[in-house]
Parts: C-alpha cells; sequence; structure tokens
C-alpha cells in the first residue's frame, strides 16, 4: 500500500511559478508554457516542493485555461488528473476498491518521466487517457 507523507513545510504555489514565468495570471502564457510550468510543478511534486493540495490547485488553474483541443493532449490529460488528485485522495478512504489516486498519480509520473526522456511537453493532440 502507498504511504502518503503529510508536511507542514512550505508548498509552491501558482503565484511563485507564475513569477517565476515573468506573468501575473495563467491565461498570460502560451500553450507550450503552460505545460513546461505544469511539468516543472510535476517534478517539484515528487520531490515534495510541492503539496497534493496545491498540486490539484494548479492543475485546475491551468486546465481550465485551455481549449478543448489543448485538454485533448497528453499534457491535458495530466492536468486533469492533478486537479482531481485531492479528490481522489479522499475517496481512497470511502471506496478502496477504486484506486483512482494512484491512476492520477501514475498519469503524472508518465508525463514527467516522458518529459525527462525526450524533452516532450506532451502537447501533441491525444485523444485517449494515458492510463
Amino acid at each position: 500500500m502507498d504511504k502518503i507523507k503529510i508536511t507542514n513545510s512550505y508548498s509552491k504555489d501558482l503565484a511563485w511559478y507564475l513569477d517565476d514565468y515573468g506573468v501575473n495570471d495563467e491565461n498570460d502564457l502560451t500553450f507550450e508554457k503552460k505545460a513546461k510550468l505544469f511539468i516543472e510543478v510535476v517534478s517539484d511534486f515528487f520531490e515534495q516542493s510541492v503539496s497534493i493540495y496545491d498540486l490539484s490547485i494548479i492543475g485546475q488553474s491551468l486546465w481550465e485555461t485551455l481549449d478543448t483541443e489543448q485538454k485533448s493532449t497528453r499534457v491535458g490529460w495530466a492536468m486533469y488528473y492533478a486537479k482531481e488528485a485531492e479528490y481522489y485522495l479522499h475517496q481512497r478512504s470511502i471506496d478502496s476498491s477504486k484506486d483512482v489516486f494512484r491512476k492520477a498519480i501514475n498519469t503524472l509520473e508518465k508525463i514527467l518521466m516522458e518529459f525527462e526522456k525526450n524533452k516532450s511537453l506532451g502537447i501533441e493532440k491525444d485523444p485517449k487517457d494515458l492510463t
């Protein structure tokens, strides 16, 4: 069984990343920059400098700025799963027969590994789910 570590340390939030990109709003970023920012967030999440709660908020904020075509890309799906991660974590204790939290985390791991291996931002059209 997976163990989830909850810490009280500082977690990077969306404002921190936007400041790093020199913008005030996620709508000021191109799709490619949103993808790159998101991959940084996922990497930081696995390095425990972004909380599950901030991951969900950032995923939702970015996902809501995407158009329909962008939402159907690999990184779009990953943003969707990130935005749902906190909900899935809480559902895990309610319905243990389906581990949708693990599915969400696997999706994030896949997009991060793909970037680390091929420098792919996952912005190409991919209408099917990553899992």
